[in-house]
């Protein structure tokens, strides 16, 4: 396609992604999170965000109805 200029949209989510990467961690990682002492151990802590998940399950679970209720109508 050589009407289409590729390096514009290239670059165009070059910058998008960097945007978002930048929110995502001032949003995430404030300078006053930071912790400063002594470290007696190396330990790692996950924070799931469980509202993150009630989206895509609930995706999940209507394409799954949805597709239980076309098997049941087409039979």
């Amino acid at each position: 396609m050589a009407f289409v200029d590729q390096s514009g949209w290239l670059a165009y989510f070059a910058a998008l992604a960097n945007v978002s990467t930048t929110l995502i961690w001032k949003r995430t990682l404030p300078e006053d999170a930071h912790i400063y002492g002594p470290a007696y151990g190396q330990e790692s802590y996950v924070v799931v965000r469980w509202t993150w998940f009630i989206m895509p399950a609930f995706l999940v679970a209507m394409s799954v109805l949805l597709l239980l209720l076309t098997a049941v109508g087409s039979a």
